[in-house]
């Protein structure tokens, strides 16, 4: 029998985690059929040896795609592949769902509102340990319901708390493959295709530690990252609004150049301009750094009046 949901957990180097992910996932509450499909990455620690017991104590629940060698990027998109459900929960190997009726719940809101192409909800930030809570995310509430237009802008939606429709992603295009990062341009291709629905309940913990995907990069990583995915996503849908694209590549450009200048590394900064002007208008691009040194002038400038 086809399973109503797919769980696909990717896992590298969690052998202290992998287990509590798995548990949230097998003891979830649900009134249809759903099946635990964990794309392991070759990792160099027990992380497999972990997840083969759990595949032992649940036969015919969990399937677990183990790699001969490490695939990064590929790992994900196979698994994804690999799953047989009309809707898809992600679910990365250091996190965990808090909620026993989460899947039920999203499955019902996603039934009920055929227009969504995903769903997704509030999660705990927690530490390595999850001793102390650190924040809620998104920091913000979203609109119960909103729109590629509003995923541009910036990524609100916390990766384990997405469930969405299989039948809108049949295949990965290859520059998904050459990005940092695999959630949000995933988030956005969705988005295309659909209004996301935002169930107003904290159902999960985000682990935030050294090792995360992205707790663990630097912000000039994230940064060029971030670049990198949007002029990939330019050149690849035409439906996408290239204004909200450029000021947001723009932005980025100007935080990679304040960097550069922080540290007194000025020739990567003018490097940094000539690539921005390259890319974008000139227009753009100056009035956004027109605005940028506003808001570092104004940042100083309160600084010495409230500690003259």
């Amino acid at each position: 029998m086809t399973p109503k949901v797919s769980v696909l957990i990717t896992a590298y180097k969690h052998e202290n985690f992998i287990g509590q992910a798995i548990t949230s996932a097998v003891v979830q509450r649900t009134t249809f059929d759903y099946e635990i499909v964990v794309g392991e990455d070759a990792s160099p620690d027990r992380t497999l040896e972990v997840i083969r017991t759990f595949e032992q104590a649940h036969p015919g629940k969990i399937r677990v795609l183990d790699r001969e060698k490490n695939l990064g990027a590929r790992n994900f998109t196979e698994t994804f592949s690999a799953c047989r459900g009309e809707y898809i929960a992600i679910l990365e190997g250091d996190d965990y769902w808090t909620d026993v009726d989460k899947l039920e719940r999203q499955v019902a809101a996603m039934q009920m509102h055929p227009d969504w192409a995903l769903c997704f909800h509030s999660v705990q930030c927690v530490g390595a340990d999850t001793s102390e809570p650190l924040s809620i995310q998104p920091w913000w509430t979203p609109p119960p319901v909103s729109t590629v237009e509003d995923l541009l802008v910036r990524n609100y939606i916390p990766t384990c708390s997405v469930l969405l429709r299989r039948q809108l992603i049949t295949s990965f295009p290859d520059w998904y493959l050459k990005l940092a990062w695999g959630d949000w341009p995933l988030t956005i291709m969705l988005a295309r295709r659909g209004k996301l629905g935002f169930l107003n309940r904290v159902m999960a913990n985000y682990r935030v530690h050294p090792g995360g995907s992205h707790t663990g990069r630097s912000p000039e990583f994230r940064l060029r990252a971030d670049i990198e995915m949007y002029c990939q996503l330019r050149n690849a849908f035409d439906d996408l609004d290239r204004r909200v694209i450029s000021e947001q590549v723009t932005t980025r450009y100007i935080s990679l150049i304040a960097l550069a200048i922080d540290r007194r590394d000025f020739k990567t900064a003018v490097g940094l301009v000539s690539r921005a002007l390259r890319s974008e208008s000139v227009s753009g691009v100056v009035s956004a750094f027109a605005r940028g040194l506003a808001r570092r002038f104004e940042r100083i400038w309160r600084a010495r009046v409230d500690h003259p």
